[in-house]
């Protein structure tokens, strides 16, 4: 009991200090110049709430944890970013497919985005935040103190609490949450590092976020290429299209298994 709550503490304290900080250097603190263009301001906040979360869980690391856990970015560079985009291209491409070969997807016209540049690295950093914290420090620390299952686990219900919008969507919608959340902590285990779950979520946000629109990155985001759900709300994701889709998460599912086979293969050629 004593050491969940230490945890539990470590990862709150974690938390507050972040929203501290956000608030205090976010885009309220932003320059002028940042605060004066939508694109800009973004960047701001993104990078702001990326360069918090990896500060502060480096001091807790070092000060606190004593070098007990460590959060790396990757052990084989090569394999993890063939692997990142291999799975990550998977997910978005094989929901995007099913989804336009059942006709419950139009893809709308191309329309520029001014700032394009300042969007998409917005876009990076949104993802190395919520990657660095959640698969990150939080994923380390519990992996260290329980072990994998419970790691993957707790780690889901934290990924659900920052993706707390996407959960009003109904039961689908809680339920592709939680399976991105394993489906990251799987890539996470077999890796050991942060390289190939952080390009996984950036494929998806990315692609399906900014570029097609049917993925809720929050805030004020433009749409590239903005695309339409028709049909049955459990197939198409009604509103939420991706994130509320049956397809999508049958494929975040079958990737579940893929991985977790892929582990389990792991396992006997160490043995």
């Amino acid at each position: 009991m004593r050491k969940f709550l230490e945890v539990t503490v470590k990862i709150a304290a974690l938390i507050v200090c972040w929203g501290i900080l956000l608030g205090l250097f976010g885009r309220v603190g932003a320059p002028g110049l940042f605060r004066e263009n939508t694109a800009m301001a973004a960047f701001w906040s993104q990078w702001i709430a990326f360069v918090t979360i990896v500060a502060l869980s480096i001091v807790l690391m070092v000060f606190i944890e004593r070098g007990e856990i460590k959060t790396v970015l990757s052990v084989k560079a090569g394999r993890d970013i063939l692997l990142g985009l291999l799975v990550g291209t998977l997910w978005i491409g094989g929901t995007l497919i099913l989804l336009l070969i059942t006709d419950s997807l139009q893809l709308g016209e191309w329309q520029a985005v001014p700032g394009i540049a300042w969007w998409i690295l917005s876009v990076v950093a949104n993802v190395g935040a919520q990657e660095y914290f959640v698969h990150g420090y939080a994923f380390s620390l519990l992996q260290t103190r329980y072990g994998n299952i419970t790691a993957t686990a707790v780690t889901a219900l934290i990924y659900a609490v920052l993706n707390v919008d996407s959960l009003k969507g109904g039961t689908i919608a809680i339920l592709i949450i939680f399976a991105a959340s394993i489906l990251l902590s799987l890539v996470r285990i077999y890796t050991g590092g942060l390289l190939a779950p952080f390009l996984i979520h950036l494929i998806w946000n990315g692609v399906g976020g900014f570029v097609l629109g049917c993925v809720n990155l929050g805030g004020e985001y433009p749409v590239v290429w903005q695309a339409l759900g028709s049909g049955i709300d459990f197939i198409s994701g009604g509103s939420l299209r991706f994130e509320g889709s049956g397809l999508a998460l049958i494929v975040s599912i079958v990737l579940i298994d893929l991985l977790a086979i892929m582990m389990n293969d792991k396992r006997k050629r160490r043995i």
